[in-house]
């Protein structure tokens, strides 16, 4: 089997297994999308709509109907930057905050429930696994 093939049999199968689909959608008002987009604007310094567009490498449109959803919703707030008009910095607003931490604490609650019957020794190297497999993409992403 080719790199290729052998690569997406993994993503499919990491996907499945972490529940990607449906790990918010089923418990939150949010998609897994939205969830993420909340959560980079927590986190990022200075995020704007093209940094989280790169980061994600989501479509401008898609992304800016999530943003607009965000605003609406009163979860994000848009402040324009002096020296150009055209770029906004996104915020989150106190309300917003509280949803990053629910959201948090849930997917924490999540991954806790999907390795409790994991031995240790076994997660230990899963997890060494995951860090060579982000340090490696990282380098030439």
């Amino acid at each position: 089997m080719d790199y290729i093939s052998r690569i997406r049999r993994f993503n499919r199968f990491y996907n499945r297994v972490n529940g990607i689909n449906n790990e918010y959608t089923d418990l939150t008002a949010f998609s897994a999308t939205e969830a993420h987009v909340l959560y980079e604007i927590g986190i990022q310094e200075h995020p704007t709509a093209s940094t989280l567009s790169n980061y994600f490498d989501l479509d401008k449109g898609y992304l800016s109907r999530i943003i607009k959803k965000l605003v609406k919703k009163g979860l994000i707030k848009r402040n324009y930057l002096e020296s150009d008009k055209r770029v906004f910095i996104l915020e989150l607003t106190q309300e917003g905050k509280e949803q990053v931490n629910t959201l948090i604490s849930l997917s924490g609650k999540i991954v806790k429930n999907k390795i409790k019957n994991i031995p240790s020794e076994e997660l230990d190297k899963v997890i060494e696994a995951m860090e060579y497999i982000e340090t490696t993409l990282s380098k030439y992403y």
